[in-house]
């Protein structure tokens, strides 16, 4: 007959996906500053936002089809 262990088996749950990320995750995902952030809202253009609240969101998925839409010839100026 097999031992019997008293040692509990810990839980493992799945790593929940990132939804959405605030101003501060956006900027260090994209790697630019706040200000140039705010700056490329208020002349309509940069990642689609959601306004929550107080709070400011990005969805992930509008970040990386915002990423994905730029130029290399603008990330190279």
């Amino acid at each position: 007959m097999p031992a019997i262990s008293n040692t509990p088996t810990p839980i493992t749950t799945p790593a929940i996906p990132k939804v959405l990320l605030d101003v501060l995750e956006v900027c260090h995902s994209a790697n630019i500053s706040r200000q140039f952030l705010y700056k490329l809202w208020s002349q309509g253009e940069g990642p689609k936002r959601i306004k929550l609240g107080v709070r400011t969101l990005v969805r992930t998925a509008d970040l990386e089809a915002w990423v994905q839409s730029l130029d290399v010839s603008e990330v190279d100026a």
